[in-house]
């Protein structure tokens, strides 16, 4: 009895793992990492430089974050089905089972149809795993870009005079995402 179980887990977990790293791509997060802005001494133009290569950075990971959001939905939409279809499975051999004299001879391939079923959806986890912990990882580093534009905008505000400081505030922005 123990047995069935350690192996029927053992199988889950294998799937679980083979969904999740089927998913999860050979590498970390494609957009690049803002570095510390110039010094105090840095003239308007480097700051300014500086600020718009930070803006454009942010609009990468912003979309990297909306892209890994999207394929998280589309993940889950996909558990959603595949849960609902091997319920739907599971219901059918039950309630043919109960049909005298044919229904076992029913419900034995619709059982076995539940069981692939079951399995896929738990291949489908893994791979919402892996679409999570993505979608976590680039939200975060959306979110540490943008306080990084958001201390090159002060560093501008700060070391720039008025003229040179009007003509690169009112640069736009690479996105609509980013200010």
């Amino acid at each position: 009895m123990g047995l069935e179980w350690l192996l029927g887990g053992g199988a889950a977990v294998i799937l679980l793992a083979a969904g999740f790293f089927s998913a999860a791509g050979p590498g970390g997060s494609a957009t690049a990492t803002i570095v510390s802005p110039p010094g105090p001494g840095a003239s308007c133009s480097t700051l300014c430089a500086f600020w718009n290569s930070a803006r454009a950075t942010a609009c990468a990971s912003a979309a990297a974050s909306a892209a890994a959001a999207a394929a998280l939905a589309a993940a889950t939409a996909a558990v959603t089905s595949a849960t609902i279809a091997a319920a739907s499975l599971l219901a059918a051999a039950i309630g043919v089972s109960w049909i005298p004299f044919i229904g076992p001879g029913i419900a034995a391939p619709l059982f076995a149809a539940y069981i692939v079923a079951q399995a896929l959806v738990v291949f489908l986890l893994g791979r919402m795993l892996a679409a999570a912990l993505a979608a976590s990882g680039a939200a975060s580093t959306a979110s540490t870009d943008l306080a990084a534009v958001a201390t090159a905008r002060a560093a501008v505000v700060s070391g720039c005079t008025e003229p040179a400081l009007t003509a690169c505030l009112a640069t736009p922005s690479p996105c609509a995402s980013v200010p």
